[in-house]
């Protein structure tokens, strides 16, 4: 059966409209009312207003979030906090997994095992916690002096995990001087210096929100030494230099399945460089994917052969 919303409800025969009862009414993650559920014989969708649309398999749903006897409630909220930071950033959903694999992947989803998830996008530190806030408040604001609600109200913005560490937080970014808090209403506002503050976290390499995609060949035994060093002395330095965050599928250890973890990463970056030395078809494939999502693609390659050349003319 095909997937319905639940705003089609009254045009559906009495059978589903049984069956769309069952659908989840609150959010598995911040468990705020749904804005909108939806799902399929394999995976759930959800559009929440706090954690923004993400999907989950059927049965890692079932399994995992609806008794919360395998994911705690901690867990859920910094997979809350996670998943509003992309949503505020403007990536593509995610399709968080627990156990399971959905069947079909998603398309135009970022297909991520949620501890892989929290291990990648969770802020390690307090106060990586409250510049991120920042960010977040920043990245919200569309102008210079528009008002924002309160950090207490909004724990995912401030990545928090309780009312009270939402608290501290704001108290914390009102000591620095970094945001004005109004409370007549209730709201917040970043001042100059916490502009300032927030150009000087996502400029440059150090920030993990330009992450710009590497592909190529990591080298057979014999020549891995002189991959690394073309990655190391001269591909790495320049995207830093740009301006970008670098990074290649091999350099962190994870538990998911590899192709999810390239795609997911080139669906994230804002270009890609393809490196054909060697004619690993692997990288001609991750060159092209990045091209049909619309991402630049930047190529480099130690020497052109023959075959480089048909690939191009064809």
């Amino acid at each position: 059966m095909d997937g319905k919303t639940v705003g089609d409800r009254a045009s559906q025969p009495v059978e589903w409209r049984v069956l769309v009862n069952t659908l989840p009414k609150t959010c598995p993650l911040c468990e705020l009312p749904l804005e909108a559920t939806r799902w399929t014989d394999d995976v759930h969708k959800f559009a929440c207003r706090r954690c923004g649309t993400f999907f989950i398999d059927r049965c890692d749903y079932d399994d995992y979030l609806v008794p919360r006897n395998r994911i705690g409630a901690e867990q859920c909220k910094m997979l809350s906090a996670v998943l509003r930071e992309a949503s505020i950033l403007g990536r593509p959903p995610f399709l968080i997994q627990f156990a399971s694999r959905a069947r079909e992947l998603v398309p135009n989803t970022i297909a991520e095992n949620y501890e892989d998830l929290l291990r990648s996008d969770w802020p390690q530190t307090v106060p990586q916690r409250v510049d991120r806030a920042l960010c977040n408040l920043a990245r919200m604001s569309r102008n210079a002096g528009e008002s924002l609600g309160i950090l207490r109200n909004d724990q995912a913005v401030a990545f928090a995990l309780s009312e009270r560490e939402a608290q501290q937080f704001q108290d914390y970014l009102r000591t620095e001087e970094l945001i004005d808090v109004h409370s007549s209403n209730s709201q917040l506002n970043l001042t100059l210096k916490g502009w300032r503050r927030f150009q000087e976290l996502t400029e440059g390499s150090s920030s993990i929100h330009n992450p710009a995609f590497v592909a190529m060949w990591f080298g057979e035994p014999k020549r891995k030494l002189e991959m690394d060093s073309l990655y190391k002395e001269a591909i790495q330095p320049a995207v830093e230099d740009a301006g970008f965050f670098c990074t290649r599928s091999n350099e962190e250890e994870h538990t998911d399945f590899v192709m999810d973890r390239i795609l997911g990463a080139i669906r994230r970056a804002p270009f890609v460089v393809a490196d054909f030395t060697n004619n690993r078809n692997g990288v001609y494939f991750e060159a092209g994917f990045a091209r049909a999502l619309g991402r630049k693609v930047v190529h480099t390659c130690r020497a052109i052969s023959r075959r480089h050349t048909l690939i191009y003319a064809n």
